[in-house]
């Protein structure tokens, strides 16, 4: 296990670009989760320059939150699903797939989620976005994969928060129960099973395949 230093401090200069507060409930802290607290809220700058580990780390309400690295049959799921996002805006280029790309979702304190595959649209990147930098933006698609350690519901709950800061679809892949839900703004979540088709609608237009391809 790496050991974490106290990060520098954040310079005074203001930021170029402020996101849009948006009230919503307390993140969700996963269970299986270890918080790093370093006595102060982190800025998604701080955090952006600590030592890798081999977790998953993110950065919730200021505090450090770092996951065990996941199982094969998750890690398969997200290869799948993402080869196959991959394959659609290759032939579409409406903007760039990307997995566990961190996204500051909220300042103060900041808020940097590392979603297992994301879909952004290309005006939706800042113009002066660097590729080694956390996208201060939000993604218009989440996907996120049920990993044995969530809690029932847990995922739900950050479908919940990905919609609230403006992400405009959800998929929770369930690989045990070869089942996808998916959530979008102000309506009910609709549960596919593996014998049927998802269709990216509106979101990601064009797109469909068997649920099947992605559970397995």
């Amino acid at each position: 296990m790496t050991v974490l230093a106290t990060p520098p401090l954040a310079a005074d200069a203001e930021r170029d670009v402020q996101l849009a507060a948006k009230p919503v409930r307390r993140a969700v802290i996963p269970q299986a989760a270890r918080v790093i607290d370093f006595g102060r809220p982190l800025t998604a700058e701080e955090f952006a320059r600590m030592p890798e580990t081999l977790g998953k780390q993110e950065l919730v309400d200021g505090r450090v939150i770092e996951m065990p690295p996941v199982g094969m049959g998750h890690g398969k799921r997200q290869v799948q699903f993402a080869s196959l996002l991959s394959a659609w805006n290759g032939e579409h280029k409406l903007g760039e797939v990307m997995v566990e790309t961190g996204f500051i979702l909220a300042r103060e304190p900041d808020l940097t989620r590392g979603p297992d595959i994301s879909f952004i649209r290309r005006e939706t990147i800042p113009p002066d976005q660097n590729e080694d930098d956390f996208v201060e933006a939000v993604p218009e698609f989440v996907v996120e994969v049920v990993s044995k350690r969530d809690r029932p519901g847990e995922l739900e709950t950050k479908a919940e928060e990905y919609l609230a800061f403006g992400v405009k679809m959800v998929v929770v892949v369930n690989r045990q129960s070869r089942q996808l839900t998916i959530y979008r703004p102000e309506t009910e979540p609709v549960v596919l099973k593996a014998d049927q088709a998802f269709d990216g609608g509106d979101v990601l237009p064009g797109f469909s395949c068997k649920v099947s391809d992605i559970v397995g």
